[in-house]
């Protein structure tokens, strides 16, 4: 994996659990470079990791590699994550959130990774390019020294 230098890294990753972990890296060795706080790096690494995994576990009708492009970049006071895939169109933004007045025993399975990125990331937007999925997040971190 390339470090990722300066104020703008890529990474591309195919579609395997196992490239989580390269992943984690990348989420990590950006924030490191950029002197992101522990709880923005945390909020990245969270909602990055339930997406990239979603579109792993549920993206794809075949078993063929796919890539998955993340990348990362500073707008002033603002992380911009783009994530990029052909997998099967899914808007992420449109799924309901999660009622969670229902105590935890009774409550539907699924959803609450969503409601993670949601509460997490400051705005998530998605557009279906082609046979391409791209989903923009952004994260306010405030004015770096």
């Amino acid at each position: 994996m390339p470090a990722p230098t300066g104020h703008r890294a890529e990474l591309r990753l195919s579609n395997r659990l196992d490239e989580l972990d390269r992943l984690h890296a990348f989420v990590a060795q950006f924030s490191s470079t950029n002197r992101l706080s522990t709880e923005i790096t945390f909020a990245l690494g969270l909602a990055i990791e339930e997406l990239v995994t979603n579109v792993i576990l549920h993206g794809y009708d075949d078993r063929a590699e796919h890539a998955i492009v993340v990348s990362l970049s500073l707008d002033g006071g603002t992380v911009v994550v783009e994530l990029e895939d052909d997998g099967r169109s899914f808007d992420s933004t449109q799924t309901p959130a999660v009622d969670l007045s229902p105590d935890p025993q009774q409550r539907k399975i699924g959803g609450l990774g969503l409601h993670f990125v949601r509460s997490t990331m400051d705005e998530v937007k998605y557009h279906r390019s082609g046979d391409r999925n791209h989903l923009f997040m952004k994260k306010r971190i405030g004015e770096r020294s």
